[in-house]
Order: C-alpha cells, then structure tokens, then sequence
C-alpha cells in the first residue's frame, strides 16, 4: 500500500466541500490495480409466469382475531418455505413475489401446498385444511427441445459519480470499456442513473438521468435506453453518508439473447 498525506479536513476526493459529514470517511489507495478490480459474478435466476402468487385470506371470528400465519412449501422440500404472520386480520391480498425468493422459488412439479393457521382473543386455534396448486415447471433442457428464448443477463453496478457530478473518469473509465467488450449486434442495453436524497427532488432526476446519458455516450454501436430516476429510487441507506455514496450511481444491463 502506498501511503499518502490528504488535504486538512477533507479526504483525497471530498464529495461536498460544505457537509464535513459526507467526507468523514476512511480511503485507502493502493499502486495495485489488482486489488480493485470489478468483481465478476454468475448465477441463474429463476422465473415465473405470473411472476406473483397470491393468496385472499377471509377469516371472520365473533371474539376477533389475536394472530395468524400463512405458509406455502413442496413437499419435498418442506424447509423452503413461504411464510407470513400477523396480529388482527390478515390483509386482503398476501403476494409472494416469486422473483424476490430465488431460494424458494418452485424447482419441481409438485404442487404447492398452503394453509393458513389462525387464533382468536379467547385462545381458540382453528389450522384451515392444507390446499395445493398445482405448477408447471420447465428446465433450461426443455426451454431447449421447444426452442424458448432465454436471455442472458449482465449487470454492472460499479459506476460511482462524485458530489453533483456525472462525469466518467478513472476506472470507471475501465468499466465502461468492459461494457462494450460484452455488448453483442443483438444486444440489448438498458441504462439507468441515480442519487442519493441530497437537494431538490427535480434536480436529482436531471442530474440522474445525466449520469446515464454520460455512459450512454461511451457505448459505441449500441442502442440503448438511458434514463434517470433521481432520489425516487434509493438503492442504499441514505442515513448514511457511505449510502448516499453509493447511491450516485449507473446501473447498465446488457440482455443478449440465448438461441
């Protein structure tokens, strides 16, 4: 590591040279590239058509309801399971967002069984019979035989803006390169920019939706969407300054189709 004396009061890149809270922060450096490279990740996800299950619970009880609890699952793997709780009457529609639980999302044939326990204010327990639904589940090998398309997936979230800036510099300079070395004639490129909660709603949107026209410019022979979101979106917890940090931000998403 090669060490380095900074500015009184402000770090190497101070992000807002008026809010000492956003530079109160810890930077190392280092004369090895390696050492901060993207890190490159691969993983299938799983979908499902409709993308949301949902469950209508209607319970009515003459001494009201204390608590109740809602569970989903296949039986051969009864540990990966969908459950929800609550106090009083349940709401009127409980959604298990199938895309939001890779983990439990359906990976067989077997129907999915539910039921949905409750208990009243005078200690009465009432277990409403288990149901199923049934499911269809297609592997990747069958997608195959049929000839469905399926589209590959990349993500690169490591573009960072400074304080009220949206030009690329540095390695983010790399990155973008590396983007363009995976973009195919096929391609199909979504660019989104944000930023953290700091200044006017307005403001924030156009200096978001720069960040992404910024990107945007240094795709070449790409067509591709770019827009902002501003503050509508915050990916990180902006209570913090290292989460308004990381929230001035492009996300770029390349989907290329798989034949």
């Amino acid at each position: 590591m090669k060490q380095e004396t900074f500015r009184k009061n402000h770090p190497f890149r101070p992000q807002n040279q008026k809010n000492v809270e956003e530079n109160r922060r810890v930077e190392l450096k280092t004369t090895h590239k390696k050492l901060l490279e993207w890190i490159y990740i691969e993983k299938i996800d799983r979908t499902a058509t409709p993308p949301i299950i949902r469950f209508k619970p209607f319970v009515d009880s003459e001494a009201g309801l204390k608590n109740w609890n809602l569970v989903a699952y296949q039986n051969s793997e009864p540990n990966l399971r969908f459950e929800v709780s609550g106090e009083k009457q349940p709401p009127k529609n409980i959604d298990w967002k199938l895309e939001e639980f890779q983990k439990i999302i359906p990976r067989n044939p077997e129907p999915i069984i539910f039921s949905l326990s409750i208990l009243d204010e005078v200690g009465t327990k009432l277990d409403i019979k288990e149901k199923t639904l049934p499911i269809e589940v297609k592997t990747i090998v069958q997608k195959r035989k049929e000839k469905v398309e399926d589209f590959e997936l990349e993500k690169f979230s490591l573009i960072l803006f400074d304080f009220d800036k949206a030009t690329i510099e540095g390695m983010n300079k790399q990155i973008v390169s590396l983007i363009n070395s995976k973009v195919k004639p096929n391609s199909l490129v979504s660019i989104v920019g944000y930023t953290d909660k700091t200044g006017e709603s307005e403001y924030n949107r156009k200096l978001s939706e720069q960040r992404a026209y910024s990107v945007k410019s240094l795709l070449k022979g790409v067509k591709a969407t770019a827009y902002g979101v501003g503050e509508t979106i915050l990916l990180y917890d902006n209570n913090l300054p290292e989460g308004r940090f990381y929230c001035r931000t492009v996300e770029v998403v390349i989907k290329n189709p798989i034949k």
